[in-house]
């Protein structure tokens, strides 16, 4: 019975947040969040997690240092 607990809490959380649209992994970003307001978020094509966004956008290493 565990397992069908995990599963219900897994799709609990899916209709709470945002699932990355490269990878399938829950970003936890609100799905009431405004997309203007919305870190890793690609218009046309939906919300990322911030690996995938960072694969895709690469920053350029001293950027990427300032930003933690």
């Amino acid at each position: 019975m565990v397992d069908g607990m995990w599963i219900q809490r897994q799709i609990h959380k899916d209709d709470l947040y945002e699932v990355c649209i490269s990878c399938g992994i829950s970003t936890g970003t609100p799905k009431t969040l405004e997309i203007a307001k919305r870190l890793y978020y690609v218009e046309g094509a939906g919300q990322m997690c911030r690996d995938c966004w960072e694969t895709l956008y690469p920053l350029p290493e001293k950027k990427h240092h300032e930003l933690g």
